[in-house]
């Protein structure tokens, strides 16, 4: 067959429609997160959770509703003045408990890792060998943003380190499990849900 005589056949995926101009693309990239948290429930409460509890760890204190007028639910920058105010320790000793935090972070991305993917791997098995989105979120476990308050108010200061690294685990614990659970239940559009809960 000569090349004048061959047919030109152009492959798409089922995906692809006839507009592949680069800014229909981009314009539906951009609206894909948005329309995702709008119109999925879900989402919308992985990420308002999500957005609550980044708020009470990293945001700086500023007038809240009388019904959460608790001074340690602002976590990171609170702890230097629960330790300063209420122990009178220095500024640079006081900083030293946020190795508690971060010993705590790491040994718990470590362990719920794990924990959560040997979770996931039985549920899928006793379901036959079938995984579910609703596998992942199957570890969440509670936590306390006031754990560290508790002992300030009583004066039991070797506590504080213990409430410091329960909220660390329980913020490590969680996260990671939504996410992964909106990335399980929405997989073709995996990086528009995780885009849109990191963004809250």
């Amino acid at each position: 067959m000569s090349p004048e005589d061959r047919v030109c056949i152009t492959i798409r995926t089922i995906f692809e429609g006839d507009n592949r101009h680069w800014r229909t693309i981009l314009a539906r990239a951009l609206i894909r997160p948005l329309e995702l948290f709008i119109t999925e429930p879900i989402v919308q409460l992985f990420g308002v959770y999500m957005a609550f509890v980044y708020d009470l760890l990293s945001l700086p204190p500023r007038p809240l509703p009388r019904f959460l007028t608790v001074p340690e639910l602002v976590f990171i920058t609170t702890l230097p003045s629960i330790f300063q105010k209420t122990y009178h320790e220095s500024l640079g000793i006081s900083g030293l408990h946020y190795i508690a935090l971060g010993g705590e972070l790491f040994a718990a991305t470590q362990v719920g890792a794990r924990m959560m993917d040997r979770l996931y791997a039985k549920l899928s098995a006793k379901n036959g060998g079938i995984g579910k989105p609703e596998f992942r979120a199957a570890d969440d476990v509670p936590w306390d943003s006031a754990a560290p308050g508790r002992p300030a108010h009583h004066g039991l200061e070797r506590a504080e380190p213990c409430g410091i690294a329960l909220v660390g685990a329980g913020v490590t614990f969680n996260v990671p499990s939504m996410q992964t659970y909106i990335i399980d239940a929405f997989s073709l559009y995996a990086a528009s849900g995780a885009y849109i809960l990191a963004l809250l």
